[in-house]
């Protein structure tokens, strides 16, 4: 299995300051980012990113990669050298919206589905 299992997945609203676990950046409280929950090769591994990385890290894996240490860093250059940092902030910004309509829908099916009940 190349990406483990996906235990838990949210978008949150930091109460405190974070640090995204890519690439090292701070989350500030009040800003939203990405927390998941990964089962892999026997561990669970809670993961905090920041918007840009959970982007880039969707991108990627839609690409069909596996993931290496510091992965985000060579796509990211590889894709600006590629399209320009223009190309890359508008796709990373559709990919954000991406991930923020998927988990509204999961949200309201979770919902609708306690109404119905």
């Amino acid at each position: 299995m190349c990406h483990g299992q996906l235990l838990n997945d949210a978008l949150r609203h930091a109460r405190k300051e974070h640090r995204c676990d890519e690439c090292g950046g701070r989350i500030y409280a009040g800003r939203e980012y990405h927390a998941q929950s990964v089962a892999f090769d026997g561990n669970i591994d809670a993961v905090k990113l920041c918007l840009l990385c959970s982007a880039a890290s969707v991108e990627f894996s839609e690409a069909g990669e596996c993931y290496e240490e510091g992965w985000t860093r060579e796509y990211l250059r590889d894709e600006i050298k590629a399209g320009g940092w223009r190309a890359l902030r508008s796709k990373l910004r559709g990919t954000i919206n991406r991930i923020r309509e998927g988990h509204r829908e999961r949200k309201q099916a979770a919902l609708g589905a306690k109404e119905t009940k």
